[in-house]
């Protein structure tokens, strides 16, 4: 087979040519000329003349355009075999409205002006099939222009810290916020780019000593979440934008980067930034959501990382479907999120540290963090929700983890945990350690949660 009728076959499957015959097929591969890239290699770059387009024969480009700002570049699609690129820029003389770079091996068709014109010229109806790939495009255009006008306008939303101190009046705002999310449809809205939510917030000596009393310890640099007094209202409103019915929302597991030397301090004020990191499908009814969070002190200072990944269940298939078709989301891979119910435990040799968790406890940690969701604080409210009694919050569970093995093996540095089964009040847990792993058990060794500890290198 000669190379033009190799390439005339390959041309077979893009759109723009299908409906060519042979002959007018040959004829195209014979004018233009297959130009190989190999990954990492600029294809196209934009804001430079153009004066011919490609057609990808296989391998794969990225497609991204100069930010507004000093931010990297934004990618806004992907170049896959069978699709064109260039066409506008070629025709219309004008400059090059993105930069294509191939991501991997890529073989490709390039139409200069001469092999334009020969094609023109010896092809009457590779004229009509070039309109129609040119109409199509044109209405994608308009379609992503107006989407990175939305995207990149800039959206900050500052979130009003509440005063956790003041029960009555932020139970009424919690459960007013709660309420409106648990009665609200169940859907994905993924046809947006989610702002930025920010707080600051002072951490009251009074709370400060309220985080040290409830999980018995006079260590005043224990590294206790002490963002969530502000970061559960964030997570409520992160949850009221995307769309999603709050009692279909698991928290799956939670990392956290604790900078050496720079404790949480009583009467220090701080900054809480939260983002939506990524969306990623995992079934046709349900989707994983990771948030991270950042906490700078009133210097500028990162004194704390999080990353918190929540499982949507319950959803219909069309939202997940328009997930996996939407160019913004699915960076991570779903298998991180897989295998962690079903883990089996490995510890159960190592040394361990028995913990009674109080009948009140989901109560009293709702005070302190805010986290006052009614599966934690009664026993009415666990049942209407299907679980047999209350069950503590996750990061409840992490900050037992943070008091037992800080004195163990000194201030942490990382804290990587992962939720498999629920904490009922008013039950004995394990915490079973060994050095930089652990596990937390029931009495009857069922893995309730499990992760890694990191310490910070002596003397930080």
């Amino acid at each position: 087979m000669t190379p033009e009728s190799e390439v005339a076959d390959q041309l077979a499957a893009v759109p723009m040519f299908a409906s060519l015959d042979v002959v007018d097929r040959r004829a195209i591969a014979k004018a233009a000329r297959v130009l190989d890239a190999s990954p990492g290699q600029t294809i196209t770059r934009e804001g430079t003349s153009a004066n011919d387009f490609f057609v990808m024969l296989s391998g794969e480009a990225t497609v991204s355009v100069a930010p507004v700002d000093d931010a990297g570049p934004i990618e806004v699609g992907i170049v896959r075999p069978g699709e064109t690129l260039g066409e506008l820029g070629a025709l219309l003389d004008t400059p090059r409205t993105a930069t294509v770079v191939a991501s991997r091996p890529c073989r490709l068709l390039r139409f200069d002006p001469d092999a334009l014109e020969a094609v023109f010229a010896n092809c009457p109806r590779f004229g009509l099939a070039l309109s129609r790939e040119l109409a199509q495009r044109l209405k994608q255009a308009l379609a992503m222009k107006n989407e990175l006008q939305v995207d990149l306008l800039p959206d900050k939303v500052v979130l009003a810290a509440p005063d956790v101190t003041r029960l009555r009046e932020y139970m009424l705002t919690y459960y007013s916020a709660a309420l409106k999310n648990v009665l609200k449809q169940h859907r994905l809205l993924v046809d947006r780019r989610f702002p930025a939510y920010e707080t600051t917030f002072t951490l009251t000596p009074e709370e400060h000593a309220q985080w040290l009393d409830l999980f018995a310890t006079s260590n005043s640099q224990m590294p206790f979440t002490y963002h969530t007094t502000v970061g559960t209202m964030a997570l409520m409103r992160v949850v009221g934008d995307v769309g999603v019915n709050f009692r279909n929302l698991m928290h799956l597991k939670c990392e956290m980067g604790i900078a050496p030397g720079h404790p949480m301090e009583a009467g220090q004020t701080y900054r809480l930034a939260s983002q939506i990191e990524d969306i990623i499908a995992l079934r046709d009814d349900r989707v994983a959501l990771v948030c991270a969070s950042r906490v700078y002190d009133a210097a500028n200072f990162r004194v704390r990382t999080y990353r918190d990944f929540f499982v949507i269940l319950n959803l219909e298939p069309e939202y997940v479907e328009a997930l996996r078709a939407a160019k913004s989301y699915g960076r991570l891979e779903a298998t991180e999120f897989q295998g962690i119910a079903s883990r089996e435990p490995q510890l159960a040799g190592a040394e361990c540290i028995a913990i009674n968790v109080p009948e009140g406890m989901g109560f009293s940690y709702g005070k302190v963090s805010g986290d006052l969701n009614l599966v934690h604080t009664t026993k009415l409210g666990a049942k209407i929700f299907g679980h047999p009694r209350p069950f503590i919050q996750g990061l409840c569970t992490a900050n037992y983890v943070l008091r037992h093995l800080t004195p163990v093996y000194g201030q942490p540095s990382a804290l990587r945990i992962s939720f498999a089964k629920r904490v009922f009040v008013g039950q004995q847990i394990e915490l079973r350690h060994a050095p930089h792993r652990f596990e937390v058990c029931d009495a009857k060794g069922l893995l309730l949660a499990f992760g890694d500890f990191e310490s910070q290198p002596q003397g930080a």
